[in-house]
């Protein structure tokens, strides 16, 4: 007899229609007349699946299924795919529930009462509805009626809410074909100007455009007629003439989000656009007032009751917001984000990532509706776009202004490109001193952690041509690498102990401040164009590619391109530069930056393409993120030059300016230490500062008045005026003077006078982060100089500077003339690295001669410094094996332990005197003191985790986990951790292990591989059979995470038996990612 309908089986990946399943099996019985229970549990064994079927076994066993009535079958599977959860969460998700944007009354009343069933409202069902849809709807005006009506009934409530729901819609069709509230949007053509237009003015232009490179000559004279084109790898054109790029590109439509922060930012594409035509690329200005400041055209709107202003964008298809904004606007309004069909792009056809796509409530002036909102990732400009312009009473009427600014990136696109350059001329070359007898030092053991990450980064420069296997190399430089932001790192090699010792001056003048300065003067446009990893760009000869060689774990490699940390690399690029870029009018190379001036835009706009054609023949890059187009004004060496003149920048001055007035006796004493040492060239500063001086007077109050107020501005005025203050020369001797206070940071850029005397050239101080106060006073005095390098680095770059510091220790870490210390924190690292790019003597001065930068340390200007993220820095208290000891336990046993707390004091407040005398325990930490430092409020010597006493026999029986004996112990230790006399006691423990004693002089078959750690329960299980005792066999299973044990009686060790108790293991505990079994056919059978 053939069954009436039929049902598919249980599907197990949703496990929440199990209920819903059920009761159609019982329609199905009822309508094929199946009464009897043993048939129904036959056809439901029979329909319901084989997954289902299976996991029923499990849950059953070691009974059979057969025995289970049909009622104990549809319980056991319903206690397992719909598990009862508490009425409280049920009501509580019902109580929850809102109306959502771009929901309609009726779907979200279904949803409700979804969500009721399991809530057991029963008799107050209709109440209950009634309260949740008047607390819910999203229409405030709507739920004010609601409100205001007494005796209201579920039935008054749906009727009301349909009601206006209609009417509303109605009203939007009505309103859509009125002129309504109109606001006029100017279109702006922004085809970065037609260039066939502007070469049409210009004299002896050609009628036809070369189809090759899409100049004014014939195409038979092109140069290009051998080039093969970028984009669509054919020859016989370049990129910007390619038709099939001309052609993909019709359909897509330009989107103006540029950045004004960023002078030269391309505009990122939308597609596809349904309102889209084959027209210009547009953006957009409106008649709604301008923001005086940016040049935009905004206009405010309400998102979901959020005000905001959005940029008005006729270029626009969409409208789009970024993920901060976003974030604000959905705070409490359950939006949910679908994902988009449009495709956001960049100027190279790269993907810009999107969020989503959401619909929300838009209010402007009396105009309303529910839009859709594209969601971007990161925090962009936020776009109204053509599809919002209709519901919010916005029309499209003319041109107003059309941007001039040629597309440069579009024009070179080779230049452009963002991969690695390499210049196509001849190599350069450094000259070495033969006498030098050359050095090959051995390579630096590199931290497990990153060992991966260097290898890959090596694999790349062999890609890249930079680097290239060598055998018997004559010099050898080890590497030193930093963790980069984005988690990979860069190899630099520490040249400072090897080849810089043996390397000639490069006798190349570096060009004059003056010189540059007169060029500048007097032009009305400028551009700035920066090289992407300059030095790389230049490939070296043979000899100086094996002078350069690098040595690492993985082998040793030739450098085939200039490295970073040669000494005289800045003078090599500068004279290749100048040498390159000679004969150009008005273009001005200063290391890698090249500074372009104009009379007019389109002066400027030649000197710029001479420059950019240069660099696509030579095959040199440029970063295109850092280079300025058409800019009024730049600046150079503490000075602004515009179309107005040359002016010195405020900048230089601001740290005397914005310095705050002393608040205590300790600061005054400060400043005045300052005013002192530039005493010589202050007139009568005695009888300016009277009112000052009087407050240091033994028994003097402390009153801050106004003769005090005005003596303190007037001495501030005299430090930033000349005679004080001097222009920088570039022929005299600099100085760079720093400071560090327990709050600011201080530094005094000098020079030598006629006199010889110290003048200072500018200033600069900021207060410390609450991040860089925890720093140790070491880290301290080394990241003054450190910001000083970078706040001065156009005056001190290429040429000779004396850095004086008050810090004795320093001397050790940053010492040009010695190679980078092994026993090093990250941070101290990359300063170390960073340092190696200047040409610098470290000189060390008592803190009573430097008064200058002590007192801008202690009167720091307020300057936000932003606190640093989640810091990168592979430290080794992160990569302990076994990850069983976290970096929190280790700061509160490291805060508990008495010696180790002290420690930290001293390192953040300053060591005790060499005479006080000290318990023999502190020695250790005394002998490395200038070497330790503190991390997430742990101890570390270099990058070495220093134990507390609290853990270190965990720490010792981790080390000691796969029993890999004395050597391979103390390697590890060595690696990530250290204490007092921790290899002592590694060899006590080794000595007294049975194990380790037993097998101390077996020779070994293979390596120790301890098992890596598990990264959840039940990630990776060992199984294994136990027996037979006393006539039994047992199954064994162990999770490698929590150690939990399973053991299991089975008849024989047959693969079905296993294979048995293992489904009912898994049906329990879920499936592990890793099945480990000893050497065993039989369980490899079970396991393959």
């Amino acid at each position: 007899m053939a069954s009436l309908g039929s049902i598919q089986h249980f599907s197990i990946s949703d496990p929440k229609q199990w209920e819903s399943y059920v009761e159609r099996m019982e329609f199905f019985f009822t309508a094929n007349g199946i009464a009897d229970a043993s048939k129904k549990r036959a056809t439901f064994l029979s329909l319901c699946g084989p997954e289902t079927y299976e996991i029923l076994r499990s849950l059953v066993a070691p009974a059979k299924v057969a025995d289970k009535t049909y009622g104990e079958i549809i319980k056991e599977l319903g206690t397992h795919f719909s598990p009862k959860t508490s009425e409280i969460v049920y009501r509580f998700k019902f109580y929850r529930r809102d109306q959502q944007n771009g929901e309609t009354f009726p779907v979200y009343l279904k949803e409700l009462r979804k969500l009721a069933e399991p809530c057991g409202f029963e008799a107050t069902l209709d109440t209950m509805l009634r309260d949740r849809i008047v607390c819910g709807i999203i229409d405030e005006t709507l739920q004010k009626r609601l409100l205001a009506t007494t005796d209201l009934k579920l039935a008054d409530v749906t009727k009301m809410c349909v009601a206006h729901e209609t009417a509303t819609t109605s009203f939007a069709m009505i309103r859509e074909g009125g002129s309504g509230d109109r606001v006029e949007v100017n279109a702006l053509n922004s085809r970065k100007q037609v260039k066939s237009a502007d070469r049409a003015s210009r004299p002896g232009r050609v009628g036809k455009k070369c189809f090759r490179c899409e100049k004014d000559h014939a195409a038979d004279s092109c140069v290009h007629s051998q080039s093969t084109c970028s984009y669509c790898k054919k020859l016989g054109h370049i990129a910007i003439a390619c038709f099939k790029k001309k052609r993909e590109s019709q359909n897509k439509l330009k989107v103006h989000i540029a950045n004004d922060s960023d002078p030269y930012t391309e505009e990122p594409e939308i597609s596809p656009d349904p309102n889209c035509v084959n027209s210009d690329y547009v953006f957009s200005i409106n008649n709604v007032t301008p923001d005086k400041f940016s040049g935009k055209y905004l206009t405010a709107v309400s998102v979901n009751g959020i005000q905001t202003k959005m940029e008005v964008d006729s270029g626009a298809g969409y409208s789009i917001i970024g993920r901060s904004l976003f974030q604000k606007i959905s705070n409490g309004n359950h939006l949910k984000l679908k994902k988009s069909h449009v495709i956001l792009r960049d100027y190279q056809n790269n993907p810009i990532p999107t969020v989503g796509e959401c619909l929300v409530e838009v209010r402007r002036g009396s105009r309303r509706s529910t839009l859709p909102l594209i969601i971007t990732e990161g925090n962009r400009p936020s776009l109204l776009g053509r599809n919002w312009f209709q519901e919010l009473g916005l029309t499209v009427s003319g041109v107003s202004h059309v941007d001039g600014t040629p597309n440069y990136a579009r024009e070179y696109p080779e230049v452009f490109c963002g991969n690695l350059g390499a210049y196509r001329g001849p190599p350069v070359s450094f000259s070495v001193d033969a006498s030098v007898k050359p050095i090959l030092l051995r390579a630096r053991k590199v931290p497990f952690a990153l060992k991966d990450k260097i290898e890959r980064e090596l694999d790349k420069l062999i890609s890249q041509g930079v680097l290239e296997p060598i055998s018997y190399p004559r010099w050898g430089t080890p590497i030193v690498t930093v963790c980069k932001g984005n988690g990979e790192v860069r190899i630099c090699g520490d040249y400072r102990s090897t080849l810089n010792r043996a390397l000639r001056p490069e006798p190349y003048p570096v060009p004059s401040v003056q010189g540059i300065l007169s060029a500048l003067a007097g032009g009305k446009v400028f551009a700035k164009l920066d090289l992407a990893q300059a030095y790389l760009q230049l490939s070296v000869d043979r000899e100086a590619a094996e002078a350069q060689t690098i040595i690492t774990h993985k082998g040793v490699f030739k450098c085939n391109r200039l490295q970073f940390g040669i000494s005289v690399a800045p003078q090599i690029f500068q004279k290749f530069m100048d040498m390159r870029l000679a004969g150009i009018s008005g273009v001005l190379p200063y290391y890698d930056d090249i500074l372009v001036v104009g009379s007019s835009d389109d002066d400027l706009d030649t000197k710029v393409r001479t420059v950019l054609s240069k660099f696509r023949e030579d095959g040199l890059q440029l970063r295109r993120e850092k280079c300025i187009f058409r800019t009024k004004s730049i600046e150079f060496l503490g000075f602004r030059i515009s179309e107005d003149g040359i002016r010195p920048t405020k900048d230089k001055i601001a740290a005397i300016v914005n310095a705050p007035p002393p608040t205590n006796v300790t600061e005054l004493q400060a400043f005045l230490g300052l005013v002192n040492f530039y005493h010589v060239f202050m007139k009568d500063k005695a009888t300016i500062a009277k009112p000052l001086h009087a407050l240091l007077q033994k028994n003097a109050q402390w009153q801050w008045r106004t003769s005090e107020r005005e003596a303190f501005q007037a001495l501030k005025d005299c430090l930033i005026r000349e005679p004080v203050l001097a222009h920088y020369n570039d022929r005299r001797n600099l100085f760079l003077t720093c400071d560090a206070s327990p709050y600011g940071v201080g530094c005094v850029l000098s020079q030598l006078d006629d006199r010889g005397r110290d003048v200072p050239v500018a200033y600069h101080s900021r207060s410390l982060s609450s991040a860089e106060r925890k720093y140790a006073q070491i880290d301290k005095e080394a990241l003054t100089i450190i910001t000083g390098v970078k706040k001065f680095h156009e005056y001190i770059y290429g040429r000779g500077v004396t850095i004086t510091t008050d810090h004795k220790p320093l001397l050790g870490v940053f010492n040009p003339k010695k190679g980078v210390p092994d026993i090093l924190s990250p941070r101290m690292l990359r300063w170390t690295l960073m340092l190696s790019a200047y040409d610098y003597e470290l000189r060390y001065v008592p803190g009573a001669k430097i008064q200058n930068a002590d007192a801008l340390s202690r009167l720091p200007q307020k300057i936000k410094v932003p606190e640093p993220p989640p810091s990168e820095d592979v430290l080794m208290l992160e990569n302990i094996p076994e990850k069983l000891i976290s970096a929190r336990e280790i700061a509160q046993e490291t805060k508990r332990d008495p010696v180790l707390s002290r420690v930290m004091q001293w390192i953040w407040k300053g060591w005790p005197d060499n005479g006080k005398k000290l318990p023999d325990e502190f020695t250790p930490y005394l002998q490395r003191k200038h070497e330790l430092n503190c991390y997430q409020d742990c101890l570390l010597w270099g990058t070495r985790v220093i134990v507390p006493l609290g853990v270190r026999d965990t720490v010792l029986k981790m080390l000691h986990s796969a029993h890999p004996g004395i050597v391979k112990m103390k390697s590890l230790a060595r690696s990530y951790v250290w204490w007092p006399n921790i290899d002592k006691q590694i060899e006590k423990l080794v000595g007294l292990c049975r194990e380790c004693q037993e097998t101390r002089n077996m020779p070994r078959k293979s390596s120790i591989h301890p098992w890596e750690w598990a990264r959840a329960p039940w990630s990776r299980i060992h199984i294994d059979h136990a027996g037979p005792m006393k006539g039994k066999l047992f199954l064994v299973v162990t999770d490698a995470y929590s150690k939990w044990l399973e053991v299991k009686l089975v008849p024989n060790t047959s693969s079905a038996v296993t294979i048995g108790v293992l489904r009912e293991l898994f049906a329990t505990h879920g499936i592990p990612d890793v099945l480990e079994c000893i050497d065993s056919s039989r369980l490899r059978v079970i396991v393959n």
